[in-house]
């Protein structure tokens, strides 16, 4: 057992050290080539930025997942499915960082990358299970189960717009993966979040305000992809011992709760607005807590605060039949806070434009 952990902190090290010692070499690479994130109207920085923090991410989390062996612990069968999924997202980001893919390409790709993954991989959510009248639908689970993957790993795209955000969000849920795991002794996806996690922290460190270097498409959906693919395994392992089948949808809608919302608040806004939910805009709950006069470090702790806050709700109210009330509760919460960040952003337009009135008249 003991040498068990030190494998596992050592992957975890290798994987930090890895991502570590690669960043600043793709920092150099991307402001010799000028490859950079150039600042616009929606964005929150006002410099150019290199991309290619994902590159970083991806090469450790690859290489510490090829060190599985040495634990002798047996992978899932559908790992190869797993990798393939997590590199093709990968791939359509870096792709879309240099050539601003249009959105229908990259969904088309994700839809069959995660329909592939699904179809052969028995992860799909149990959704009958919580809404007995999905029952009589054929294909239902799986036809959702792929939407919410794709979900998943776009609102942590979508999310991506601040520093620091996405990655602590993102090591959020990985910390409590590591807890419930750990609790179901699953070695294996244990180690697989270890893997991705070393190498988060190690992007943090350039990353947290004032960033040096951002995560880019490629960084946002490939650790979408790999947390989105965490999230159904746990869910769909079924009750157990440890947690029952609607507990895992709890715990599970906690960890990816707030990006996952502030995505689907955002897209039905812009559809009710006529437009294309793909387009983008600065009405980001992080971009309204900084309009109302948070700093950056100040929003970054709110956000990630309140997914700690909801992950401990998740744990402390559990029950077989909470999850649909939690969910409830959740959105109504969400969205009165939002609603309240958009009345005293009114508030204070107000006041300026009344300002501006008196000093001209």
């Amino acid at each position: 057992m003991v040498m068990m952990e030190l494998l596992l902190f050592g992957k975890f090290l290798l994987s930090f050290l890895i991502a570590f010692y690669l960043i600043p070499k793709l920092i150099r690479v991307s402001n010799h080539y000028k490859m950079y994130d150039i600042p616009d109207n929606r964005k929150t920085h006002f410099t150019p930025v290199p991309f290619l923090g994902g590159v970083a991410l991806y090469i450790a989390f690859h290489l510490t997942q090829h060190l599985n062996h040495m634990m002798n612990v047996e992978p899932p069968p559908f790992m190869e499915l797993f990798g393939f999924c997590v590199v093709g997202n990968t791939l359509i980001g870096l792709g879309d960082d240099f050539f601003d893919y249009h959105p229908t390409r990259k969904f088309l790709v994700q839809f069959f990358l995660c329909a592939v993954l699904l179809y052969f991989v028995p992860i799909n959510l149990p959704f009958d299970a919580i809404l007995p009248l999905l029952k009589d639908i054929p294909f239902i689970n799986n036809a959702l189960s792929i939407l919410v993957l794709i979900g998943i790993i776009n609102s942590f795209n979508l999310i991506d717009g601040m520093d620091g955000l996405a990655v602590t969000l993102a090591l959020v849920t990985c910390t409590a993966y590591l807890i419930l795991f750990k609790i179901e002794n699953n070695i294996y996806f244990l180690s697989t979040v270890l893997s991705i996690s070393g190498a988060l922290i190690a992007f943090l460190f350039y990353n947290r305000p004032k960033a040096m270097i951002f995560m880019g498409d490629s960084g946002s959906f490939m650790v979408g992809s790999i947390l989105g693919i965490l999230t159904l395994v746990f869910i769909s392992n079924g009750a157990s011992e440890n947690f029952s089948a609607g507990n895992r949808f709890q715990l599970g809608f906690a960890l990816i709760a707030i990006p996952s919302l502030d995505m689907v608040r955002l897209f039905l806004w812009r559809i009710i607005q006529r437009k294309s939910p793909f387009v983008g805009d600065n009405l980001h709950i992080h971009h309204l807590l900084q309009s109302c006069g948070f700093s950056v470090p100040q929003t970054l702790a709110v956000i990630v605060l309140s997914q700690i806050l909801l992950f401990i709700a998740a744990v402390a109210f559990q029950g077989e039949a909470n999850f649909l009330p939690f969910l409830v509760i959740t959105m109504i919460v969400y969205f009165m806070i939002i609603l309240y960040l958009k009345k005293r952003l009114d508030h204070k337009s107000g006041s300026t434009n009344t300002r501006q009135v008196q000093q001209e008249s």
